[in-house]
C-alpha cells in the first residue's frame, strides 16, 4: 500500500466519523395502538414541562410556535378543544469527556514518519466537562389523557435551543418532526398510499 494514501484514508475516515457525531439522532417513542388517523386537531397543555413558574417562558412560546408551525403543515388545526395535546421537556446532565494524546514535550523533534507511537511515550490527558442539553415534545390524546408519541432530541441541536431559544426552537422543533409520520389527512388518504 502506498504510504501516502493510508494517512490520507485515515483523515477522511475521521472526518467521516465527526460529521456522523455533529448530528444528533431523533429518537421516538409511540403508541402501537394509537389511530392517528382520528387525530384532527392540536392544543397544547395549560402549563408546559419547560414553565417553572405561573408564567408561560419564553422558551415555550418559542417552542410553541415551531410545533404550530410543523403540525398545520401536516393539516393539523389549533383548536380550543383538540384531539392531541402537545407539551415539552427540557432536560440537562453534565458530562465528563476524556482525551489522551502523545505528549507534545516528547513526541515533536524526536518522532518523524507516518507509523504509530510507541506505547511507553507519556500521554497528556485533557478532561472537558460539558453540559449536553435534551428536548422531548410529547403529543397526548386528550381524550384519553395518554402519550401517544414522543420525539426526543439531545445534543448540540438541543444545546443550542437553550444557549438561544429563539433560534435554536426552529431548528430543534424542525428535525424531531422530521421523525413524525403522520398528516392530519390520514383518513381521507387512499388505502395503501403512506404518509410522507
Amino acid at each position: 500500500m502506498n504510504i501516502m494514501k493510508t494517512p490520507l484514508l485515515l483523515v477522511a475516515g475521521a472526518l467521516l466519523l465527526a460529521a456522523c457525531a455533529t448530528t444528533s439522532p431523533v429518537r421516538t417513542l409511540y403508541d402501537d395502538e394509537a389511530d392517528f388517523s382520528n387525530y384532527r386537531s392540536y392544543g397544547f397543555v395549560e402549563r408546559a414541562g419547560t414553565d417553572e413558574g405561573d408564567y408561560t417562558s419564553l422558551l415555550t412560546r418559542y417552542l410553541q410556535a415551531e410545533v404550530s408551525r410543523a403540525l398545520e403543515l401536516r393539516g393539523y388545526e389549533p383548536s380550543d378543544d383538540p384531539d392531541l395535546l402537545v407539551n415539552f421537556f427540557v432536560r440537562t446532565r453534565e458530562q465528563v469527556r476524556i482525551t489522551e494524546r502523545p505528549s507534545l514535550s516528547l513526541y515533536y523533534g524526536y518522532r518523524r514518519g507516518w507509523y504509530g507511537v510507541w506505547g511507553a511515550y507519556p500521554m497528556d490527558r485533557d478532561i472537558t466537562q460539558y453540559t449536553v442539553g435534551t428536548l422531548h415534545i410529547d403529543l397526548v390524546d386528550a381524550g384519553r389523557d395518554q402519550l401517544v408519541w414522543e420525539g426526543i432530541l439531545e445534543g448540540r441541536a438541543a444545546q443550542r435551543l437553550l444557549d438561544d431559544p429563539r433560534t435554536g426552537a426552529e431548528r430543534a422543533v424542525r428535525r424531531i418532526f422530521e421523525a413524525f409520520p403522520h398528516t392530519a389527512l390520514e383518513r381521507d388518504r387512499p388505502a395503501g398510499v403512506e404518509a410522507g
